[in-house]
């Protein structure tokens, strides 16, 4: 019969470690945020992290893809706390015009908000993710789809639906 293995009594020299702080330790990079153990964070579309934005009638999540939560939350209209939009449209045609170029002027105000206040990021530079909901009126989605290729050069819109 074999002898049962020993508890080893003396203190042993060896650490436990697990692969990333050894990984970690073994880099020559300086760290970017003591927060995180690694040197970069990588999100689900590789290393260049896209700009996230959900657009609400009253509020605005914004962010980038590979951080948990938005970066910011803002207020459409700070000034009335009213909505951008409303699911009822005018049945005038002039009176629907002036609607939608007053909503185009408004989310491109607030586009502009995104990319140079709350992200402070070049729009040219980053490629855009737009979460919409799935009932959102399709001329609303059309100005927001325009406003993103035409000012501010977005090569890659992507749908996300909640």
């Amino acid at each position: 019969m074999s002898n049962p293995p020993t508890t080893p009594r003396t203190k042993s020299t060896l650490t436990p470690t697990t692969p990333a702080t050894t990984r970690v330790a073994a880099s020559q990079a300086i760290q970017a945020s003591p927060h995180y153990a690694t040197t970069r964070r990588h999100s689900l579309y590789g290393v260049e992290d896209r700009v996230v934005i959900d657009p609400g009638s009253r509020i605005w999540k914004v962010g980038f893809s590979g951080e948990g939560r938005p970066r910011d939350v803002f207020l459409t209209d700070k000034k009335l706390g009213g909505s951008l939009w409303n699911l009822r449209r005018a049945t005038d045609l002039a009176e629907r015009a002036e609607d939608e170029k007053l909503l185009e002027v408004n989310l491109q105000r607030c586009l502009r908000s995104v990319f140079h206040d709350s992200l402070l990021t070049d729009p040219k530079a980053r490629k855009v993710i737009l979460v919409e909901h799935p009932l959102l009126p399709l001329y609303i989605k059309d100005i927001i789809a325009r406003i993103l290729f035409e000012n501010h050069a977005s090569l890659l819109v992507e749908p996300i639906f909640q």
